[in-house]
């Protein structure tokens, strides 16, 4: 610690022209037990420092080496032909120092500051600046040295490879017709000079060169590809094709290989497999003595002028009520398919068939209906009253529980047998277990052939809680849940 007046120090180089301090001389007072000098590093070599005060006392030198800062080049392992990649130089001191990185053969290869400029023999960039490289040829090594002033030289190797055109896809393309066209890429990679296996590095088209590929099929009528040939252009890595389905088959596509490249190892045909579009539905199980909605789906949107389909039933008591042949507008996918179920019980098949579709078989089969409510619970006060409603809905034949939440089931009309033009009978009862509390007013509502909704009314008496049940008609099934009621009246 300083305990008297200022005291000035001043910091010596014996060869100034490697390190000097900046400013030469600092003050160390009391108030500042704690002082640095700034060294200014101006060269490579040996200098000592040694603190001299204002009186002429000196401190020990100290030897100090300075030495070149180092660079460094980072570049890419392998390089295939006509390809572009980046590397960059690591390193340097100042922000703005400016180093030259030059290729030991442009002929081979050249540099650019950016992949969109032309490769020229040097370049001339900032510490941890990318650069790209341009690979002319399909096999050597070339060096680049990277200098900058007061810097040590730097060298690095790029290896050149041969590159090929490989076809990408996900192991092959699947598709119908009628579908959407079906896409796959063409790109152009650096292969292994060992056993011409693709490598994925990275790298795109260099500046400047485009390359026209030709694709081969070894059926044409199955489908057409669009663009042939592709090109692969400047600054890409591969280019898209599609394929547009004409028929049902299979067909090989082949890459072919362009004069000058090399052939890869893999990745040089595939198989695309096209089938007919087809039919489907997701019911298959529909209600006794319901009409069922049935919704169609196509797997293709439907062609110009649209589509007719044709619908038949080998279940005797599964009538088709929509008019046949449906008529699916252009462009649509689905359209709904109406039938009615004339019997308790039964299995069999509906057929659809339509021009350039698969013929398809879907097993159906017919299943117990019952009536549920639309709601699970009701509130009202005493002396009031309030809409109720049910509908019917087809049930699971082991569970009896309700088969779906769709709720546009409607009643079929009765059997002829029945003589009444309504189906098991013409009424549903409702009871309530205490109507003192609360009772259905109508408690018997007739059904009639063609709706899906019923509606009554609950009445309001006292205070409570009571259920009102739905006892359904003798050709239908109670289900087990949704077929009661709960009352709250206050």
């Amino acid at each position: 610690r300083l305990d008297g007046p200022p005291l000035t120090l001043r910091l010596e180089s014996s060869e100034p022209e490697v390190a000097t301090a900046n400013p030469p001389s600092i003050i160390f007072s009391s108030s500042t037990p704690n002082v640095a000098f700034r060294l200014i590093l101006l060269k490579a070599g040996t200098t000592n420092l040694r603190v001299v005060t204002s009186a002429g006392v000196a401190s020990p030198p100290i030897a100090l080496t300075v030495i070149t800062p180092p660079i460094n080049l980072r570049l890419p392992r392998l390089l295939g032909k006509d390809l572009v990649a980046s590397g960059q130089l690591d390193g340097g001191v100042g922000l703005d120092d400016q180093f030259t990185v030059t290729s030991g053969d442009p002929s081979r290869l050249t540099l650019s500051i950016s992949p969109d400029q032309p490769g020229t023999r040097s370049v001339t960039l900032r510490r941890f600046q990318s650069f790209s490289l341009h690979a002319l040829a399909a096999s050597g090594t070339v060096e680049l040295i990277a200098e900058g002033p007061g810097y040590a030289p730097s060298s690095g190797e790029v290896r050149l490879a041969p590159s090929g055109v490989i076809l990408q896809t996900n192991g092959g393309l699947a598709g119908q017709v009628g579908g959407p066209p079906l896409t796959f890429s063409v790109a152009l990679v650096t292969l292994d000079p060992a056993n011409q296996s693709p490598i994925f590095d990275g790298a795109s088209v260099r500046s400047g060169f485009s390359l026209p590929v030709q694709i081969g099929t070894s059926d044409a009528t199955v489908g057409t590809l669009s663009p042939t040939p592709v090109v692969l252009t400047a600054l890409r890595n591969s280019a898209i094709l599609n394929f547009t389905p004409l028929r049902a088959g299979t067909t090989t596509l082949r890459v072919g290989t362009p004069p000058g490249y090399s052939v890869p190892r893999t990745a040089q045909e595939f198989t695309v497999s096209i089938t007919a579009p087809v039919i489907t539905t997701d019911i298959v199980q529909f209600g006794a003595w319901l009409q069922n909605p049935v919704l169609l789906s196509l797997s293709v949107p439907a062609p110009v002028g649209g589509l007719l389909v044709d619908v038949a039933s080998s279940l005797p008591g599964l009538r088709i009520l929509s008019p046949r042949p449906l008529q699916v507008p252009q462009g649509q996918t689905r359209i709904e398919l109406l039938v009615v179920a004339e019997a308790a019980s039964g299995e069999g098949v509906l057929a659809f068939s339509a021009p350039g579709f698969t013929f398809a078989q879907i097993a159906v089969r017919i299943v117990p209906s019952g009536f549920i409510f639309n709601q699970s619970s009701a509130f009202l006060s005493a002396g009031t009253q309030q809409t109720i409603s049910f509908r019917p809905m087809p049930l699971d034949p082991v569970t009896l529980a309700p088969v779906s939440t769709f709720s546009n089931y409607r009643l079929a009309a009765a059997p002829a047998s029945s003589g009444s033009g309504i189906p098991g009978g013409d009424i549903v009862i409702l009871a309530s277990e205490n109507a003192a509390i609360a009772r259905p007013a109508p408690e018997l509502v007739g059904l009639r052939e063609g709706l899906g909704v019923f509606e009554t009314r609950v009445e309001g008496r006292a205070t409570g809680t009571t259920t009102i049940r739905l006892n359904a008609p003798a050709r239908f099934t109670a289900p087990r849940g949704g077929a009661t009621l709960e009352v709250r009246v206050q």
